[in-house]
């Protein structure tokens, strides 16, 4: 029998009984409204746990499929970059003191920046945008 049930049945026994006081049957009245009280509480309670539950399902059922996702991205991206754990090849970055300059391909108009310093002398540049070589000079703003 759930709390409510049983409250039911105290207030039928209460009204069955009639007590003789007064302030007796008000006591008892008064309980039972305590004990209903409660009673509704819980069930209310026990309704916010189930939703609660559900939401936790859904998260953990999101959260598995966001494993399951992040394992096949690292799978493909194995193959790109060796196995996973291996460290790449690291590209060092320019030092403070190498120079760029700013160069514009006389052929499609982009403007890029490169180190003069690392051609050869009188080496083509290419142009990342068309792949033409152009010389340097030419080209220099």
């Amino acid at each position: 029998m759930k709390a409510k049930e049983r409250i039911a049945y105290l207030k039928g026994l209460l009204e069955g009984l009639s007590p003789r006081e007064e302030d007796e049957q008000k006591l008892l009245l008064a309980l039972i409204d305590v004990a209903d009280a409660l009673a509704s509480d819980l069930e209310e309670q026990g309704r916010g746990i189930e939703e609660q539950a559900e939401v936790i399902e859904e998260v953990a059922d999101y959260c598995a499929q966001l494993e399951d996702d992040m394992t096949a991205l690292e799978e493909r991206m194995d193959g790109f970059s060796g196995e996973y754990g291996e460290e790449a090849e690291e590209i060092s970055p320019p030092d403070d003191e190498q120079e760029f300059t700013s160069v514009t391909c006389p052929n499609c108009g982009l403007a890029f920046f490169c180190r003069p310093e690392a051609l050869e002398p009188d080496e083509a540049l290419e142009c990342p945008g068309c792949g033409e070589f152009f010389e340097i000079n030419e080209a220099e703003d």
